[in-house]
C-alpha cells in the first residue's frame, strides 16, 4: 500500500456485526473528549442514490449484491485528508470502512455466491486501486465482537424497515469473517461487545495498545 503522508491525529476503525451495537459505543465516545466520531453513511445508501440502496439489497440481495458493494465502497472510500475535514479532534473513530467493506461483505457475497466471480475481480480490481492509491492504513482497529445471537436479538428491537429479513445465518457468515480478519490483526483491540464498555475504560484500553506497539 502506499504510504500517504498525514498529520499526527490517528484514525481509529471501529468494526463489528450488524447489530454489535458500533453506533452506541461511537457516540458514547463522541460524548466524550477524548475521541470524535463519524457514523457509517447508512443515510447515504437510503437516500443519496435514485432508489433505497439497503432496502434493494435486502430485498433482493443477489440482484442487488454488487451493485451494493460498490455503492457502499464509494460511500466510505474517503482519503484521510477529506475524513479530518469532519473534526480537528486529535482521535477520530470511524464506524466501519473501506476494509471491513473488502474483507467482510464482498467477501461474503463471493463466498456464498451472491457475486460472481467476474463481478468479484471487478470490485477487487477497483478497490485495490482507490485504496493503494487514495486511502491509508487505520492506526488501530476496535472490534467490538458480539455473539451472533445477540445481534439477532438487537436487529428485532431496533426494529429498522430494511433489517426485518436478515437470517441468523447471515449474522453467523460475518461474524466468521471478522473473526478471520480481526482475531489475529496486529491493528486490532477486541472488545467484548456483551460487556458495557465505559469511555474511561475504552480510552484507556486505546492507550495502552497504542503505546505498547
Amino acid at each position: 500500500m502506499a504510504e500517504l503522508k498525514k498529520d499526527d491525529r490517528l484514525m481509529i476503525l471501529l468494526e463489528g456485526n450488524i447489530g454489535a451495537g458500533k453506533t452506541t459505543v461511537g457516540k458514547a465516545l463522541a460524548s466524550s473528549e477524548a475521541f470524535d466520531f463519524i457514523e457509517e453513511p447508512t443515510a447515504a445508501w437510503r437516500e443519496g442514490f435514485a432508489a433505497n440502496m439497503l432496502e434493494l439489497f435486502y430485498s433482493d440481495t443477489k440482484r442487488w449484491a454488487f451493485t451494493f458493494q460498490i455503492c457502499a465502497f464509494i460511500t466510505r472510500a474517503k482519503t484521510w485528508k477529506e475524513v479530518l475535514a469532519y473534526t480537528d479532534h486529535s482521535r477520530v473513530v470511524l464506524e466501519r470502512s473501506v476494509f471491513c467493506d473488502r474483507y467482510i461483505f464482498a467477501e461474503n457475497c463471493y463466498r456464498t455466491g451472491l457475486m460472481t466471480a467476474p463481478e468479484y475481480q471487478v470490485y477487487c480490481g477497483l478497490w485495490e486501486f482507490l485504496v493503494a492509491n487514495y486511502c491509508v492504513e487505520p492506526d488501530l482497529v476496535l472490534y467490538l465482537r458480539t455473539p451472533a445471537q445477540v445481534c439477532m436479538e438487537r436487529i428485532k428491537v431496533r426494529d429498522r424497515v430494511e433489517e426485518s429479513g436478515i437470517p441468523l445465518d447471515y449474522l453467523l457468515q460475518l461474524e466468521s469473517l471478522h473473526d478471520e480478519w480481526l482475531i489475529d490483526n496486529p491493528r486490532a483491540l477486541l472488545l467484548d461487545g456483551e460487556q458495557r464498555w465505559s469511555v474511561e475504560e475504552i480510552h484507556e484500553r486505546v492507550e495502552e495498545t497504542l503505546v505498547s506497539r
